[in-house]
C-alpha cells in the first residue's frame, strides 16, 4: 500500500537502481530546482509509515504467510450483512496495513489512535469506491470493516502485530533515514513538510494537519546529541532532526555542491551490491558521496541499526577517479579514508548502514 500515494502510479511496483540514477541524472539536466517532498498536507500515509510498509515487499519478511495467518485468526471478528457478505480480502489486507503504518512508537501517541483510525478509515472506503462512496455510502458496509477494525485493536491479535511491527521496525528506520538522506542529496531541492522532523505515522488529511510542538523540537535543536548514542533510543524519533540539521548544514556549507554539483553513480561489486546505492555529486573544488542500502531486512538491522551481515565483507565502491592526498571525511560517523579508489564496505559490519563522505581539497 505504500505506492498507493499521491503523484505515484499504483502499477509500477518499483524501479531498479539503474532507473534511479537515470532519474536523478535527468532532473539534474531538466530541473535541477524541482521540488523534492516525502510528505505534504495531501499525502495519504507518513513517509515513515510508507517507510515500514516497504519492508513488506522483501521475501525474508513473509508477508504472504503472515497474512494468511491473520486471516485465519481473525475470521471469527467478521460481521455479515443482510445478503450473507462480509469484508472483502482487498479491504481486510488495507486493514492490516493501515495498523501497520500507523502503528506508534510511543505509548504516548495511542490514545487517539481508535479515533483516528475511524475517521480515516470511512474517508479511505469511500473514496477507493469499491463497496461504498460518496454519493452512494453503504453504511452498513462500514459499520462492518469499522467494527472489525476496532476488535482487532481489542484482543489478543494487537500484541501480535505490535510483535510483528517490533520485527520490522529497524529496517523500515533504516529505510526513513535513508529516505532522508536522499531527498538531502540527489539533484533538487528537499521541501520538510512541518514536523516531519520526528517519526511521521499520519494518515490522510486532516490527520496529516495535527498540531506539531516546535517548543519541542526546538529544544531538541539546542542539545548537543551523539548521532550513534541516538541509534540506540530511535523509538523517540531524535535520530531524524540531527540528520536533516546536518545535511541542511551541508547545503548551506556548500552550496555549489547541490546547485552545480554533478551526479554520477558509482560502481558497486560484491556479495550485497543489490542492496547498495551509492553516487558523488562533485564541483572542481569539492565532492560527496553518499552511500546508503535497501533491502535492509534482509541485511539482519538489529535494535541499534546496526548491520551484521557478513556479506559487507567483500562488498565494494570503486570511485571514479583515484585523487592523490585527498582526504575524505564522514560528515555523519567521523570515519575518514585516504587515497584510494575502491572503497570497502566492511566496515558497515556491525555499523548503520550509510554513509555520507566529503572531500574539500581535490587536486
Amino acid at each position: 500500500m505504500s505506492r498507493n500515494e499521491v503523484g505515484t502510479d499504483p502499477a509500477l511496483f518499483s524501479k531498479n537502481i539503474e532507473a534511479f540514477h537515470q532519474a536523478n541524472k535527468s532532473r539534474f539536466a531538466s530541473h535541477p530546482e524541482a521540488l523534492l517532498c516525502t510528505a505534504t498536507h495531501d499525502h495519504k500515509r507518513g513517509e515513515d509509515g510508507r517507510a515500514r510498509l516497504t519492508v513488506l515487499s522483501e521475501p525474508e519478511a513473509k508477508w504472504s504467510e503472515i497474512v494468511r495467518c491473520w486471516f485465519e485468526q481473525n475470521s471469527s471478528l467478521h460481521k455479515y450483512d443482510h445478503l450473507g457478505k462480509q469484508i472483502s480480502r482487498a479491504d481486510e489486507i488495507f486493514i492490516y496495513q493501515t495498523l501497520i503504518s500507523a502503528w506508534p512508537l510511543n505509548k504516548s501517541d495511542f490514545s487517539d489512535l481508535s479515533q483516528r483510525l475511524q475517521s480515516y478509515l470511512t474517508k479511505a472506503l469511500r473514496e477507493s469506491g469499491l463497496r461504498t462512496s460518496w454519493d452512494a455510502p453503504d453504511m452498513a458496509y462500514e459499520e462492518m470493516c469499522q467494527h472489525f477494525m476496532i476488535q482487532l485493536l481489542h484482543t489478543s491479535f494487537a500484541k501480535n502485530l505490535a510483535e510483528f511491527i517490533n520485527i520490522i521496525s529497524p529496517s523500515s528506520v533504516i529505510n526513513s533515514l535513508t529516505q532522508v538522506i536522499l531527498r538531502y542529496t540527489v539533484p533538487g531541492v528537499p521541501d520538510l513538510y512541518q514536523g516531519r522532523e520526528e517519526w511521521d505515522f499520519s494518515l490522510v488529511g486532516p490527520d496529516n494537519r495535527r498540531p506539531v510542538n516546535y517548543s519541542k523540537l526546538q529544544e531538541n535543536l539546542e542539545q548537543e546529541v551523539n548521532l550513534l548514542e541516538l541509534t540506540a533510543s530511535w523509538h523517540d524519533g531524535r535520530i531524524k532532526q540531527p540528520i536533516i540539521y546536518t545535511l541542511l548544514k551541508l547545503r548551506k556549507n556548500y552550496p555549489q555542491i547541490f546547485t552545480n554539483g554533478q551526479y554520477k553513480e558509482l560502481l558497486v561489486q560484491g556479495p550485497l551490491s543489490d542492496h547498495v546505492v551509492a553516487f558523488q555529486r562533485s564541483t572542481k573544488d569539492i565532492k560527496i558521496i553518499v552511500i546508503t542500502t535497501r533491502f535492509n531486512f534482509s541485511l539482519e538491522v538489529d535494535e541499534f541499526l546496526r548491520s551484521y551481515h557478513c556479506g559487507w565483507n567483500g562488498t565494494k565502491i570503486y570511485l571514479h577517479d583515484r585523487q592523490r592526498d585527498v582526504d575524505w571525511k564522514s560528515i555523519l560517523w567521523g570515519n575518514t579514508f585516504r587515497n584510494k579508489d575502491i572503497l570497502d564496505l566492511a566496515y558497515f559490519c556491525g555499523s548503520v548502514p550509510f554513509d555520507i563522505f566529503i572531500s574539500h581539497h581535490v587536486t
